[in-house]
């Protein structure tokens, strides 16, 4: 039998996975669904007051260029655009064409949600690099550090020499006891942002049993 030509989904059904411990929740809408032409996620936050959208913009971090619609589906939010203060009650769409647009958004009611969807204009949308992070620090965090590292390459392939997906490989294969691999991707993370790896590595226990050795390279 043909696959169905569509899918539905109620929100409710698609799990909330808190985003470093809460309050915030994101609904992975992309992955549930297997999405591949562009990006869309759900956020909700039960508390009035909290962060909703994280301040960022579209072109660095990792980040793909993306241009970003939002809607607020449910409560009341309250975004900022480049400084600009953008009042979004249920219904609102927020529509930040600019990649290099500094946005962030917080709420102003209980529970609200805001559904995100992106992608680049004129070439192919590719899933975002911190898709990979996620999947990998969801499997780090049950103590799976190969399955973690495994999402990581499947970054690294798609994202070459992401500063990012480089320094927490490193801080695995550090856990896993693989020395000589830790260092060599401290070391390309390093080279690949200079400025952002020493902070991060500063106060991180999961490179101690590399911090050490003489080829540590900060």
């Amino acid at each position: 039998m043909d696959e169905k030509p569509f899918q539905a989904a109620h929100i409710s059904e698609i799990e909330g996975r808190l985003v470093d411990g809460g309050p915030l929740a994101r609904r992975p809408v992309r992955e549930h669904f297997d999405i591949g032409a562009f990006g869309v996620n759900a956020f909700t936050v039960a508390e009035a007051g909290e962060g909703l959208v994280e301040a960022h913009d579209e072109l660095s971090g990792g980040a793909d260029g993306h241009e970003e619609l939002y809607f607020v589906s449910a409560g009341h939010a309250v975004f900022s655009v480049n400084g600009e203060e953008v009042d979004a009650p249920a219904g609102t769409f927020v529509f930040v064409r600019d990649p290099g647009a500094r946005r962030s958004a917080v709420t102003a009611a209980p529970d609200t949600t805001v559904l995100i969807v992106g992608a680049p204009r004129g070439r192919a949308y590719r899933v975002a690099s911190w898709e990979y992070d996620s999947a990998a620090f969801a499997r780090y965090g049950q103590n799976d550090y190969e399955g973690a590292l495994a999402a990581f390459r499947q970054g690294l392939a798609e994202y070459p020499g992401n500063a990012g997906v480089l320094y927490n490989m490193a801080c695995v294969e550090s856990l896993e006891g693989d020395t000589v691999a830790a260092l060599g991707h401290l070391r390309e993370a390093l080279a690949s942002d200079p400025e952002s790896v020493p902070g991060w590595a500063t106060d991180d226990t999961d490179l101690d049993a590399i911090r050490g050795d003489e080829g540590f390279p900060l």
